[in-house]
């Protein structure tokens, strides 16, 4: 296939789910976190039940786009197996999976890439079992944490479209 080592939807378990466009609205919640260390942390997502390892719990969904500025990262899930500066950008469009915050070392799902009937989408698994009540959390990466790394050349009027990664 063409993805290379992204896993095909049928061996991570989310085919049917990405077949029918669902997500397990049944096994989570929305609550507001408040205010952790000076910081409005706003919205986050959390276990409604129990929740076994290796769950999908739905597709993260949003613009695809490239990275024109740091910005554009800060609700982005990167697709480096197409190209460094193309993101699933959530920010104005999503769904629950937009609402999934960070832990350096508490994370207890991840989103990955998985190739499914020809399209590549990105989903979101448990690692491990959620007990009920337990924040969805998942680990965003160094590359979100370094504002550098997800500086991009601004395009203007004229510009050349060659979008190919520059490191810094």
């Amino acid at each position: 296939h063409p993805f290379g080592s992204v896993p095909s939807s049928d061996s991570v378990g989310c085919a049917e789910i990405l077949r029918r466009g669902t997500f397990l609205y049944d096994h989570i919640y929305v609550r507001q976190i408040g205010i952790v260390d000076g910081v409005d942390i706003g919205l986050g997502l959390f276990a409604a039940a129990p929740i076994p390892a290796g769950t999908v719990l739905g597709e993260y969904t949003g613009c695809l786009m490239k990275r024109t500025c740091e910005e554009d990262g800060e609700y982005g899930f990167s697709l480096p197996v197409i190209d460094p500066d193309l993101v699933v950008n959530a920010l104005e469009f999503g769904n629950l999976c937009r609402l999934i915050n960070h832990s350096d070392s508490e994370w207890n799902a991840e989103l990955l890439c998985v190739h499914h009937e020809g399209v590549m989408h990105v989903v979101c698994r448990t690692v491990h079992e959620l007990a009920k009540h337990e924040q969805v959390l998942i680990h965003y990466g160094a590359r979100y944490w370094d504002v550098e790394s997800r500086r991009c050349v601004p395009l203007g009027p004229g510009a050349d479209l060659d979008y190919s990664f520059q490191p810094p």
